[in-house]
């Protein structure tokens, strides 16, 4: 019997968690299970996490569902401070991005919208891209982690 069949609730199998190879120690059993969705304080939790990504572009609300998950539920606070901290890297980067083009504008405007301008956009891209990841896993109640390129940890 195939080894996925155990992770989504059919029969176990015998030898799961895989043993591991020669020289290497075997994690504990209470460390080997598989990740697990959370309930996120119903869907209220999952909708306020997703909505904070979904909403990074604006700020205000990241940083609104943040404050207000302190207290609250660890899951959907740990998904408002990596929405804060997707902004603050993606604004760290924006900067970089108008000091670059401002030091080409000094030579050749064109240039530097040339070269720039692509530059912003991919990133945006990219970083859109990533956050419609990040709140489809947020709405359905598991962990979503960003590349550590793209998400500086500054808020915890």
């Amino acid at each position: 019997m195939p080894h996925y069949l155990s992770v989504w609730g059919h029969a176990p199998v015998p030898d799961w968690p895989p043993a591991p190879a020669v020289g290497y120690r075997a994690l504990p059993r209470r460390l080997a299970r598989p990740i697990r969705r959370h309930a996120a304080g119903a869907a209220g939790g999952r909708r306020a996490a997703a909505l904070g990504y979904l909403t990074v572009p604006v700020f205000l609300v990241p940083v609104a569902i943040y404050l207000t998950t302190l207290r609250g539920s660890g899951w959907a606070r740990r998904h408002a401070a990596q929405a804060v901290n997707v902004w603050f890297t993606g604004l760290l980067y924006d900067l970089s991005a108008v000091i670059m083009g401002a030091m080409l504008a000094l030579d050749s405007p064109p240039v530097a919208l040339m070269v720039v301008a692509p530059l912003a956009a991919a990133r945006w891209l990219v970083t859109l891209a990533y956050l419609a990841r990040a709140a489809r896993a947020a709405g359905r109640g598991a962990e979503y982690a960003f590349p550590s390129w793209l998400c500086m940890r500054v808020a915890r």
